[in-house]
């Protein structure tokens, strides 16, 4: 495998991996802001519902208060957003409780417990609490006395308040594109700036051991002040100490070869 090659798949992988934590960042950002859109929206519907139920329960012509919540509620859960309705009386008692088929667990007094209820009365005031996948809202059925005559629960999925992310696939794609062509820049840019420079290396280490001392190609890197252009140096001040003893002992054998015959000729 080439050095390019190794370089880019680890420049690409090191690109994919910011990649990776982008997109987990965004996915947890957008996933929060959703979240808190499904709260605002659960508490709106919640209220509404609420209000609506509310209207005219405790006239002098309304002798039982209970009989036009239930029919109301009926109603409202026919509509099929609701995941429950439940009203509990002062005593904390269940007054009605309608909920999905199959659903009754989940429905805001088993989920909930009596606390939530129980502050409710004391301190009238609308309130929304989250339980695994739902939302449920709670608020006060007020009479003319300004005393809360029912607490109303309503139960809301959460994932039909969820509005659809269209810009997630998107930015998904983006990302991974982003990260290979980052990748293929990022070994483009290694490969000049470390695999070039080795590539050079090598070529005169392979000059050297054929016997070549040229080192020209060590020209561009000399001036580097990194740990390559040291090498580069390294490397030149070898070559220069070997073509310096070769030369000397070319010298001394050629000295030593004139003393011979000199020694060995006529008088």
């Amino acid at each position: 495998m080439s050095l390019f090659v190794r370089l880019w798949i680890m420049g690409t992988l090191i690109a994919l991996a910011a990649g990776a934590i982008a997109i987990g960042a965004y996915i947890i950002v957008t996933d929060q802001q959703r979240l808190a859109q499904s709260h605002h929206e659960a508490f709106k519907i919640g209220r509404l519902i609420s209000q609506a139920m509310a209207v005219g329960v405790f006239d002098e012509e309304e002798e039982d208060p209970v009989t036009l919540l239930k029919t109301r509620t009926a109603q409202f859960m026919a509509a099929g957003r609701l995941l429950s309705i439940t009203v509990i009386s002062p005593k904390l008692e269940v007054v009605l409780s309608r909920t999905l088929p199959s659903l009754e667990n989940e429905e805001a007094w088993n989920e909930l417990g009596p606390g939530p209820f129980r502050q409710i009365f004391d301190q009238p005031a609308t309130n929304i609490y989250r339980h695994d996948d739902a939302f449920y809202v709670l608020a006060p059925l007020i009479d003319e006395s300004g005393s809360a005559r029912f607490v109303l629960a309503i139960g809301l999925p959460i994932q039909i308040l969820e509005l659809p992310d269209e810009n997630r696939t998107l930015f998904v794609s983006l990302a991974i594109s982003f990260s290979l062509l980052l990748g293929l820049i990022a070994a483009r840019v290694l490969t000049g700036h470390v695999g070039q420079p080795i590539r050079l290396l090598t070529t005169t280490a392979e000059r050297l051991e054929a016997g070549h001392f040229d080192t020209s190609v060590l020209t561009p890197l000399i001036g580097r002040r990194d740990e390559i252009g040291q090498l580069a140096r390294t490397v030149l001040r070898l070559v220069q100490a070997l073509d310096y003893l070769g030369a000397l002992m070319e010298r001394q054998t050629e000295a030593a070869r004139r003393t011979s015959e000199s020694g060995t000729g006529p008088p």
